[in-house]
């Protein structure tokens, strides 16, 4: 579940953006790798609204993941597939979703990815 504290306004766009994602039928390899909001719900508070988005729970993220991987480097054969399965689903988002992610900076990307992707320049 990920409950909005603050900003209502960016919480009711992601919604918008889950709600266009469930309308979407295709057959895009890249549709199936997205995550979706199964459900959502208004808390009210003295302080004001807070909307929470319901997802299915994940599996063990990039960075667990990696962290079990000898060296703590992703062997290749793991590596690969991965990447592809990336590369599909943001192909879906941008070509037929029409969704891109308009953060502007390292801060709005999530810091487990930021440590899984700067250790692959090296």
């Amino acid at each position: 579940m990920k409950v909005y504290e603050r900003d209502f306004t960016q919480a009711q766009r992601e919604l918008h953006v889950y709600n266009q994602l469930n309308l979407i039928v295709t057959e895009h390899i890249g549709s199936t790798l997205v995550r979706t909001a199964v459900d959502n719900l208004d808390i009210s508070l003295p302080k004001g609204n807070h909307l929470c988005l319901v997802h299915k729970p994940l599996a063990m993220s990039l960075a667990e993941l990696r962290a079990r991987a000898p060296s703590r480097k992703f062997p290749e054969d793991l590596l690969k597939p991965t990447l592809i399965h990336i590369f599909y689903a943001l192909d879906f988002l941008h070509s037929e979703a029409q969704v891109i992610h308009t953060g502007s900076d390292l801060n709005t990307i999530p810091k487990k990815t930021r440590l899984f992707f700067s250790d692959m320049s090296h």
